[in-house]
């Protein structure tokens, strides 16, 4: 199994292990929408950002997919500012690239 593919399996079950009945379920899904809302909004400062910082396109393409793995593994119940939260780890793993 790909790293890839393990992630979305863990992420899968970590969403439905969260889930239990039928209202936290809908809560979950709302929630879903509203960070991947959250992030779509953000993307194109980040990949500016990413961009900026690497010089490369494609590292830059990189970074952000892997800021949205983080993203969408979070708990968004502690995260104050998503873009704030976006932009940071953004920052952050493309220093690690440098």
């Amino acid at each position: 199994m790909s790293s890839r593919s393990c992630l979305r399996w863990e992420s899968a079950n970590a969403s439905n292990s969260q889930c239990d009945n039928r209202a936290e379920a809908e809560r979950c899904a709302e929630d879903a929408d509203a960070g991947l809302s959250a992030f779509l909004d953000a993307r194109p400062r980040l990949l500016g950002i990413a961009c900026r910082m690497l010089g490369c396109a494609v590292e830059a393409e990189d970074v952000v997919q892997n800021a949205w793995v983080r993203w969408h593994m979070a708990d968004r119940r502690v995260v104050r500012d998503a873009t704030a939260f976006l932009v940071t780890t953004t920052t952050r793993l493309a220093i690690n690239v440098m």
